[in-house]
């Protein structure tokens, strides 16, 4: 898996995959449910907690009290310090989260792997309706009411496929989102990467070989996604884990710049042929001298 350069992974994203990991009856990365459950008593020390009645410490207490204390009470400078033991529990916090997304990243497979099974299932009415009966997205009931039965059954169960999908699609979105492993912004076509209104193409995520598109292929308006599903699903469907989708993209990467390579030899080789053609005919050519002579004579 290719990683991206990524902001500091935020607790409400964590939180949000952990449930979204639940919701599907998957297992949560453990990394983030601990360090969520050690968030939580981090989140203990932010704010300055009473002190107890002094008189009724034990004696083992009174050290660890007046460590507390001086913490909360002083600043390096010996001035107060109103944040208490905020600043040590949001160094602690930020070093966690960045330890909790490190060790979340080779879990992710793990998790794509785990709802491939219900993905298969629910993507074999769009197989059929793509490969079967030719359906695109701009496909109508009016086309298909004079079709045959199985036609039209295959048109009924497509709906519900599609709408069966976009929750899975969102679950790739958020691991995009929350752990900016690839497709990102930073993979999109560099004409488009500093334009807000351009989304990411997910269609890399859900392709089985190169029917897929970081630009404007196989995508379309009608579904939460963006995702044009039967288009993709013409030449098939997978649920590509982000191991397998960092690869896909590194590979057209190299193709298209070989192809990019190989194009400007080839401009190049087409420039100096004709240099050369341009040169031979110069010194073909009769000089001026020559011609000057043969008119004299």
């Amino acid at each position: 898996m290719r990683r991206m350069t990524a902001p500091q992974l935020q607790v409400g994203g964590a939180m949000e995959f952990v449930e979204i990991c639940r919701s599907f009856d998957v297992e949560p990365p453990a990394a983030l449910v601990r360090g969520l459950e050690l968030l939580d008593i981090a989140d203990e020390f932010r704010d300055d907690r009473p002190l107890p009645r002094l008189l009724d410490l034990a004696p083992e207490e009174v050290g660890p009290l007046i460590t507390d204390l001086s913490i909360r009470r002083h600043a390096g400078s010996g001035a107060l310090n109103p944040d208490g033991l905020a600043t040590g529990a949001s160094a602690f916090a930020e070093k966690l989260l960045a330890e909790m997304r490190e060790a979340t990243l080779p879990e992710l497979d793990r998790i794509v792997s785990d709802l491939r099974p219900r993905f298969d299932e629910l993507a074999k009415p769009l197989l059929v309706a793509a490969q079967e009966h030719g359906f695109t997205s701009a496909t109508t009931s009016d086309d298909v009411i004079t079709q045959s039965p199985a036609a039209i059954e295959a048109w009924r169960a497509l709906r519900h496929a599609e709408a069966a999908l976009e929750p899975i699609a969102d679950v790739w979105r958020s691991m995009t989102t929350i752990f900016a492993v690839e497709p990102t912004r930073s993979t999109l076509p560099t004409a488009h990467q500093h334009n807000s209104q351009h989304s990411v193409n997910f269609s890399v995520c859900f392709a089985a070989g190169e029917n897929w598109s970081l630009d404007e292929g196989f995508v379309t308006s009608q579904y939460r996604s963006h995702l044009d599903w039967l288009a993709i699903a013409a030449r098939g469907l997978r649920l590509n884990s982000p191991t397998e989708v960092g690869e896909k993209i590194a590979t057209r990467d190299r193709q298209q710049r070989a192809a990019a390579v190989a194009a400007a030899e080839a401009n190049r080789a087409d420039r100096d042929a004709e240099n050369a053609a341009f040169a031979a005919a110069l010194d073909a050519a009769p000089s001026a001298a020559a011609i000057a002579r043969v008119g004299r004579g």
